[in-house]
């Protein structure tokens, strides 16, 4: 099991370039991979996208990405002798008009604006790009392992909880099996205080007390509740994204749990399931970081 939130980092260097790659992720109900790239690597964002998508499965990823290029063989510089001739041929006509006498040296005209064009290579030669995946792989490599550590932690947290959930499951079911005597004790004290207690029809009282049961039954959704809990805690032992299955038998726990908790007419049963539902809400807060 991972958790969707991690975080890694990979620089790789060598005597030509310098590429460090940081990753952060969090949740996200859905996989969502956003690399942010500098201007030379833009034409790689599929690649480094896919190289994302096949270890993470689920969450928002960012993929930040620095270079540093230590030697300048990625850039061509070129001259533009037309643009110097003019800017040279200009400045003299301006000290004639003006009156001025000046040199123009060399230094001069080479600091003039389109004299000198610096152009990067657009293309990523075959070494430097080795280099960028060498180093997001590795911080895949260290994001996925932080994921799995953190899921860990998150695997032991849920089966506590589902722990606490399968005592009140089992409280519960104890306080539904006695629903039938507390109903009979309380339609006859409710009868008897409008009638005669000699009065009372048994039978009567019986199919009162039977409509009270069946409005009242909530054994099916126990045994819901039961078959919930089970598969959870299967799914907890899979090594495939589980998250999203997680997260709809949370809501599924808690429809059953609303479901007793409107059928119940005693305080002590209202009272469990509202413990039941407070742990499901607490397992299903941890359930939305699971992969």
């Amino acid at each position: 099991m991972r958790s969707m939130t991690g975080f890694g980092t990979h620089l790789q260097k060598t005597s030509d370039y310098e590429v460090q790659v940081t990753i952060k992720s969090i949740n996200g109900r859905f996989l969502d991979v956003k690399p942010h790239l500098p201007r030379a690597y833009q034409c790689l964002e599929a690649q480094i996208k896919k190289t994302a998508k096949d270890v993470f499965l689920r969450g928002t990823v960012d993929i930040y990405i620095h270079r540093k290029v230590l030697k300048s063989a990625s850039s061509d510089i070129t001259m533009n002798l037309g643009a110097a001739e003019q800017w040279l041929k200009n400045y003299k006509k301006l000290g004639k008009e003006l009156g001025l006498k000046g040199e123009v040296s060399l230094l001069d005209v080479a600091g003039l604006p389109d004299v000198f064009t610096v152009t990067e290579q657009q293309s990523v030669a075959e070494k430097e790009k080795k280099v960028l995946m060498q180093a997001l792989k590795a911080a895949v490599k260290t994001a996925q392992t932080e994921r799995l550590r953190e899921g860990k932690a998150l695997k032991s947290e849920v089966s506590k909880q589902l722990g606490h959930l399968g005592q009140l499951l089992k409280q519960i079911r104890t306080e539904v099996s006695e629903v039938k005597p507390k109903l009979e004790a309380k339609l006859k004290k409710r009868l008897a205080s409008l009638i005669d207690e000699e009065d009372i029809d048994p039978q009567r009282q019986a199919q009162e007390v039977a409509i009270l049961v069946d409005k009242s039954d909530v054994s099916e959704e126990v045994v819901r509740l039961e078959e919930h809990l089970k598969r959870f805690k299967e799914l907890l032992k899979s090594e495939q994204s589980v998250g999203k299955k997680l997260d709809f038998y949370c809501q599924e726990l808690l429809r059953e749990f609303n479901t007793i908790g409107s059928k119940s007419s005693f305080a002590e049963l209202t009272a469990k399931v509202l413990d039941a539902k407070s742990g499901v809400e607490s397992l299903r807060e941890q359930v939305q970081n699971i992969e």
